[in-house]
Order: C-alpha cells, then structure tokens, then sequence
C-alpha cells in the first residue's frame, strides 16, 4: 500500500524460514579429491569456507575452542535474533558434506599449526578465529566483580544459560533499568531491553519519533518493558515532547535507576546524559551512529571520551556518556552536510517522482 512502511527485515525472514521448512534437505556428498585442509575457529568464515572446500571435495576439520560450534552465530547472537536451530542445521548439513567437526580444540595449546601440518597431514589451514577478545578502555572500576565486557556478557547468557536460575556462571545485573531510544537507534535499543527484561530486571522503556509514520517496534518495547512510554515530537502519537521530558519525570516522580542506556541521534544521547548527572545515574550510551566500516580502518568514529581518543568501532560502541565530549562528536559527523544535500538534491530523484505501480 502506497505511503505505509514495509517490513523488509520480517519479509526477508518469512522467505528464509519458509525455505527451512520446505526445502529438500537431501545433501550429495562430492567425491574426495585427496587433499587434506584444516579450519581453525567456527564462525561465520570457518563455516562458510568449510562449506565451500567440501563440496569441492576436499577433507576438511573444523577445530573449535568452545564447546559447541558456531562461534559469534551461536554466542553472540541473542536466540530471538537468530534460532540457534538454524544454525545448528548447517553445521549438520556441513557433516553431511563430509566435515569433521572438533569442539573444545584450542590450537595453538593443545595443537600447534607445525602439529596439523607434520603430524596430521593438513595441506593448507584456514585461520578464522574472529575478533574475540575485548578492548578494555582502562578506566577505574572495569576490573570490579559485576562488570563485564560485551564479550563475556553475550558468551555468559546466549552459551552458558547465565540468566536461569540454576546456571553455574550467573551474571550479576542491573535491577532497575531505563532504556531510551530515539528514531532508528530504537532497533539496538529493543535487543539490549528484552535481555534485560529476561534477566529479571526491571525495564522502564522510553522512546521517541519525530512523528507516528515513523514509530517501529511499539509492540516489542511493550512486551518486554515494566513501564513504557511513547513520546513524539508533533504528538501525533504517545506524548507530545522530547524523551528527556519522560525519562526526567519518571526520575522526580521517584524511580530509583541502576542505569540508563541511550541509544539514538547524537543530540538526544548528549542532553539523556546532561540530565542524568544531575541525579549521578550511571549512563551507557551507544556510539553506533558514528561508525562507518566498523573496523577501525577510516577513522569516522574516532571520539574523545574521559581526554582520551578512542574508535566507536574497536573501543565501543558502547561508552560511559557522562565521558563523551557530545559536541566535539556532533561536530565532526555535520562536516560533510552541505556535501550531502547537495549531492542529494542534484542525483536523488525519488522523492521528485511518484512511483506507479
């Protein structure tokens, strides 16, 4: 329907399910073609470079240090996100190929690569072992017991079962969290509330919209949020006013925060944490808006938090907010604008054009 937004994510993930569901699982294991290569780590290259070798036919081992394979598919990913059935199926369709797949396998300690090479006969070797280790930023406090790394966060609750009440590697958490998006950042904002709210906190989600065609996962928030509110910036849904106006009058009418996380537009983040200091509620803020390749390679991200330079992309994205120099950021991600529109008015012609069906 002309003029309604299209769920392009929920659509892409209907066609993926319905193939799961419907698809001939039948898999033709290749002839072997005699030579022998090992893959080091089970993420996303591992699988995919094993997948590739063996249909070729070539003998492929897959070593993996933790106990189930998958790497950040199955450790990283929340299971609402991705079905850790899923990928559990391609590791099987993998050894229906004919891969081997070895868990609890830390090569460099158990094995070494001379090893696989002289003793295990690998012709070649595949390191795909991925960015698993944390950066941490050196501040005081990181190293207390309660404080995690992203990391170990994601491996405690998605591999080790951390938020059930008889898991042997509990997490200690927040009891009474705000989360605050604003616009798009609203889509990491959901994930970061309904784990929360799985681990037994208590989520009071504020989030806002410059109007109501714009407003997303209204549903979601609610179904995992103690407390919600809606806020616009014309009224034409929720309240009308800024989402600072709700998340100071849940704070005066007496809510006592653990936290705050605030993820969204760079001015909304910068005045979320201007207020909460006034009432020295420990604030998170997520930095995504300013990356680019996500790799540390361009620079775009760089940032000044607590004096110090850091990259949204290695060092965070998530950062402490009442250490991040806003308007320094802000400045720096407005320099290409007159660029922007003008490119935009000269090449973009879709909004100059009415698209009949």
């Amino acid at each position: 329907i002309k003029g309604e937004p299209v769920a392009i994510g929920r659509l892409e993930r209907f066609v993926a399910d319905y193939h799961n569901a419907h698809a001939d699982g039948t898999v033709t294991r290749p002839q072997p073609n005699g030579h022998k290569v090992a893959i080091i780590g089970s993420g996303p290259a591992g699988l995919t470079c094993a997948g590739d070798l063996a249909k070729m036919g070539y003998d492929v081992t897959i070593y993996e240090a933790l106990h189930l394979a998958g790497g950040v598919l199955v450790y990283g990913i929340p299971e609402f996100r991705l079905p850790k059935a899923i990928v559990q199926k391609e590791v099987d369709n993998l050894k229906a190929l004919g891969a081997k797949v070895e868990t609890n396998m830390v090569i460099g300690r158990i094995l070494t690569i001379e090893e696989l090479k002289d003793e295990y006969g690998y012709e070649a070797i595949f390191i795909g072992t991925g960015a698993g280790l944390p950066r941490f930023m050196n501040i005081p406090g990181e190293n207390l017991k309660g404080v995690y790394s992203a990391n170990e966060f994601l491996t405690r609750s998605n591999l080790m079962k951390a938020y059930k009440d008889d898991s042997t590697t509990p997490i200690q958490h927040a009891k009474h969290v705000a989360v605050v998006g604003g616009g798009v950042g609203c889509a990491i904002a959901y994930p970061i509330a309904k784990k929360l709210h799985e681990l037994g906190a208590e989520v009071h989600s504020v989030v806002g919209f410059r109007n109501q065609d714009l407003v997303i996962l209204e549903d979601e928030f609610k179904a995992v949020s103690d407390k919600f509110v809606l806020m616009s910036d014309d009224g034409s849904c929720g309240e009308k006013g800024l989402v600072t106006d709700a998340l100071k009058k849940l704070i005066e009418s007496g809510e006592q925060y653990d936290e705050v996380i605030a993820i969204g537009p760079l001015v909304m983040m910068k005045f979320v944490c201007l207020l909460t200091k006034q009432y020295n509620i420990k604030t998170v803020v997520s930095m995504n808006p300013i990356m680019i390749d996500g790799t540390g390679m361009c620079g775009g991200c760089r940032l000044t938090v607590g004096g110090e330079t850091k990259f949204a992309c290695v060092d965070g994205p998530d950062f402490d907010g009442h250490l991040v120099d806003f308007d320094e950021a802000m400045e720096r991600a407005s320099m290409y604008k007159p660029f922007e529109r003008h490119q935009h008015e000269e090449t973009c012609n879709l909004f100059k054009k009415e698209v009949k069906a």
